[in-house]
């Protein structure tokens, strides 16, 4: 099976516009390693853009070239019948509810099963096989998937190296009703408003307000702010107190080193202050040397600066 094209991939991002899919419910949640709410928020108000984090690319394209082989180790070691593959459903009250399932195994009613592909670092993520210990992020797709499906029971098959792991979550009502009301508050707070959720992080406050409109704004009676403010000027005078003890620290032990690579307590290294070199460009020096190639290859970025006072 190829890679996912950039086709393939403008076509998906604009058809789950339409809808919450179970790949966004942990976004809503504030859980998912890949994007924020208002990242998500993005996705669904905004042209369809391809995916263009090539981490979460090369994972969508691991995870895609593998499933068939998945789906053969799951009928061979497993004894299931898979009767479906990628079928999506929509929501019997909620038309802006779906999900797709990765597969679905015969039985009265089918069993969901949901496939992954388990990068080395993340192993410590998944417990025991047998169990629902996997990450948290995929406690809510599985749940999303059977609250849509009205199916008791979801297995994960995870492919950790060349062994296939199985868990098994049961739905839990209880977490699938919370789930579907921060999901519609969303939709219906954010996407049909047009209006963005509070940003989470640095990178969507600069998404969401790249440059200044030059006012100042007054905020005599804004408590919260204030608190906020005044809280960071502690902080930053605590910071450059705990700095210049850093210095410090770090000088008396450099003094008592002198010349010494390293330092040793009981036989072991501490510490070390080795000399290195470093090649660096001398952009002061090229500027003198070739002016008009040099402005050739300037670039004006913008960016916006906080300080306080």
């Amino acid at each position: 099976m190829s890679a996912i094209t950039q086709t393939e991939q403008a076509a998906f991002a604009l058809a789950r516009q339409k809808y919450i899919g179970g790949s966004d419910i942990a976004a809503i949640l504030g859980i998912s390693p890949w994007k924020t709410a208002f990242q998500l928020w993005q996705d669904k108000t905004q042209p369809a853009m391809p995916e263009n984090d090539p981490e979460r690319l090369k994972v969508l394209n691991r995870g895609k070239r593998l499933e068939p082989y998945i789906l053969d180790m799951i009928r061979a070691e497993h004894a299931l019948e898979i009767i479906a593959s990628n079928h999506r459903y929509t929501d019997q009250k909620v038309d802006y509810f779906a999900c797709e399932i990765d597969a679905e195994a015969a039985g009265e009613p089918p069993l969901n099963i949901e496939i992954k592909t388990v990068h080395p670092f993340k192993v410590a993520e998944w417990g025991e096989q047998g169990t629902d210990a996997l990450p948290m992020h995929y406690i809510a797709q599985v749940q999303w998937g059977m609250g849509i499906t009205q199916r008791p029971r979801c297995d994960v098959f995870a492919l950790i190296g060349d062994d296939l792991k199985r868990y098994q979550v049961l739905a839990d009502a209880e977490l699938i009703a919370i789930m579907r009301a921060k999901a519609s508050a969303f939709w219906t707070q954010y996407v049909q408003t047009l209006n963005p959720p509070p940003p989470a992080n640095q990178e969507d406050l600069y998404a969401l307000y790249p440059r200044d409109a030059g006012q100042a704004i007054e905020i005599d009676n804004d408590a919260d702010t204030l608190a906020a403010l005044n809280e960071l000027r502690l902080l930053k005078d605590d910071a450059k107190a705990i700095g210049e003890r850093i210095a410090g620290c770090e000088q008396a032990i450099k003094t008592r080193m002198g010349d010494a690579a390293t330092l040793t307590v009981g036989g072991k290294r501490v510490c070390s202050w080795k000399s290195q070199s470093a090649k660096r460009f001398d952009q002061k020096a090229f500027a003198a040397a070739e002016p008009a190639l040099f402005d050739r290859f300037i670039k004006t970025t913008e960016s916006r600066v906080f300080r306080l006072g």
